[in-house]
């Protein structure tokens, strides 16, 4: 089994069926999307029959039920009525079965059974686990728990014992896995890419040729074909190619995607009728531009970013174009983040290249990053051109906070517990770390100290104190770079902000923070009046974050907030056959557009 391999976890949705039966059967008119003819059917339906014929759902918040309708005619009948939560089901190829896991209440463990569509009888096969799929060879797969990570089992329909396939630890990271037809083979995704694992010999291999985010595989019935979410032209989309002609080089486009999923309703019939209803989640980096003099949005949030799945620490470039952030997508798949102030495909450096958390930009080419791996803490610079990453200074303790002071080359930091929201923090000090000679020199000592922020021209510093008697965090006040007191001091409305100041306009005019229930607001410092820096209704949830950049020139901020979409229904494509796909590619490379 080779080191790439982690555990998979297949995605089961169990939703809720409208009351009116007859809503089910009206389908608004096909639409021409891409190669395909598309049209909806409604966002309750879960699984579709490999022949096209059947599905089946959940209706009136029923967990235990599951039903089952006719297509064509719209009859509806109640094919399992469990003593437990009914999910994760598979069809057996024939269309006439349907595996499923019943799930009672605790201390009773789930049960993988079996149903016969026509008759409704049921058979349970007598094992714990989540039902996965069902092969050729009238295997059903299922997973169950071991030691805190996910098993792969194969067991006959018709019963008896099961084979363990793969498992353990070694599988850990994995997502979005389809099991070949033939039971011989797994497709994954793993550190952002798609990787096909060969039961047989252990052996894995790249799905693709070139080097993209990837997730979220479907196989046709037949196998022949291989559906995938990819970024590879800029933003995620729906991809389809010949399963037979690997490594994929140049994919059919289907249809774009509102992010990367992280979940899906999905299956796909033998005559090549492709269902597809995603989720998507995580946090994202958001754009909002800006009146420099007046302080004042000028137009929407919009979202940057849609490479993975969670994002945060935007940083913007001295000369406006840029901005760096740190990414994740799984503990393997994780790194910092590069990409133009407008949005767009960014550059996805991965922790062998850029082992390390952004502290600020040195110039439009060069990032200041912080290593906080075991063997090494340090600072290094990386040139975003090059990719070259050179160390600069070894620093012995670990922190998370850095605020980089470019105009003096140094780095603050504050000492003490490594947890600012710690309420009993005794004589906590800022130090500045220069980064010319390694000199540290104490820029002031606080008791109870929660965060600190820089001013842009590196004049000032803002800290939030932990204040008795609150039930949050409470004074907000200004010292110069030198640990000098100033007289600013933010009373309201920023009591009860975790973060005080989040971000100085360039000219230290306004100031961006968060208030008590987390909404960002901009504040006009002399006059300390404040207002929302969005006045949207549709905004990220802002929970997770007090954190966020104001561009060198004043005209933008950007700002990471969490953020989940879903498709409304789910979308059918026609005639996505092996044939019709081959063709297509053809006539594109006949064309020169391959």
């Amino acid at each position: 089994m080779t080191h790439f391999l982690r555990a998979f976890a297949v995605m089961a949705l169990a939703v809720a069926m409208p009351s009116d039966a007859a809503r089910a059967q009206q389908q608004p008119p096909p639409a021409s999307v891409g190669p395909f003819t598309m049209r909806t059917l409604d966002a309750t339906y879960e699984s579709g029959s490999p022949d096209g014929t059947l599905v089946i759902y959940h209706k009136d918040q029923v967990a235990a039920r599951l039903y089952v309708r006719d297509v064509s005619s719209g009859h509806e009948r109640l094919l399992v009525d469990a003593d437990g939560a009914v999910g994760s089901v598979a069809w057996s190829p024939d269309s006439r079965q349907l595996a499923f896991t019943v799930t009672p209440k605790a201390p009773r463990e789930s049960d993988v059974r079996v149903v016969t569509i026509a008759t409704g009888a049921i058979r349970s096969l007598g094992v714990s686990g989540s039902v996965a799929a069902w092969t050729a060879r009238d295997e059903v797969l299922f997973s169950r728990p071991m030691a805190g990570t996910p098993s792969w089992y194969l067991i006959a329909a018709r019963g008896g014992e099961p084979n363990m396939v793969f498992g353990g630890s070694v599988f850990a990271g994995s997502s979005f896995a389809v099991i070949t037809p033939d039971g011989r083979a797994l497709i994954f995704s793993y550190s952002g890419r798609l990787l096909l694992h060969d039961l047989t010999n252990g052996v894995d291999r790249t799905i693709t040729a070139d080097i993209a985010g990837e997730t979220m595989p479907i196989l046709s019935p037949d196998g022949r074909l291989l559906a995938f979410a990819s970024d590879r032209d800029g933003a995620w989309a729906l991809y389809v190619t010949p399963f037979d002609r690997l490594p994929v080089r140049n994919p059919v486009r289907i249809a774009s995607l509102d992010g990367r999923p992280s979940g899906q309703v999905a299956w796909w019939t033998r005559n090549g009728a492709l269902a597809l209803k995603a989720r998507y989640g995580g946090s994202h980096i958001y754009r909002i531009d800006m009146d420099a003099k007046s302080g004042r949005s000028t137009g929407p949030l919009q979202r940057l970013t849609r490479d993975a799945s969670y994002h945060k620490s935007p940083m913007v470039s001295p000369d406006n174009r840029a901005v760096a952030f740190t990414w994740w997508a799984s503990e393997s798949a994780n790194g910092i983040g590069l990409m133009d102030a407008r949005g767009g495909s960014p550059v996805l450096f991965e922790p062998a290249v850029a082992p390390a958390s952004p502290v600020g930009w040195r110039s439009p080419d060069e990032l200041l990053l912080y290593d906080g791996r075991s063997e090494s803490h340090g600072f290094a610079a990386l040139n975003t051109h090059t990719k070259a990453l050179v160390p600069l200074r070894p620093i012995e303790i670990e922190r998370r906070e850095f605020r980089l002071v470019t105009q003096r080359q140094e780095v603050l930091y504050a000492t003490g517990p490594n947890n600012r929201y710690a309420n009993s923090q005794k004589g906590v000090a800022i130090k500045a770390l220069s980064l010319v000679d390694g000199k540290e020199r104490v820029v002031s000592t606080f008791d109870d100290l929660l965060t600190f922020r820089v001013s842009q021209d590196g004049r000032h510093i803002s800290y939030v104190r932990w204040k008795a008697g609150l039930q949050g965090p409470g004074e907000t006040r200004v010292m110069t770079i030198d640990g000098e007191p100033e007289s600013q001091f933010f009373s309201e409305p920023m009591v009860g902000s975790w973060s005080g100041v989040a971000a100085w306009s360039p000219d230290g005019r306004f100031l961006l923070y968060f208030d008590a229930k987390h909404t960002p607001r901009v504040m006009n410092a002399a006059a300390q009046e404040s207002w929302p820096l969005s006045e949207s209704n549709d905004q990220p949830d802002w929970s997770d974050y007090d954190e966020a950049c104001w561009s060198p020139d004043g005209s933008f901020i950007v700002l990471p907030g969490n953020g989940t979409s879903k498709d409304l229904q789910v979308r059918v494509w026609e005639g996505v056959t092996y044939e019709a796909v081959v063709r297509i590619m053809k006539a594109r490379s006949t064309a020169g557009r391959d």
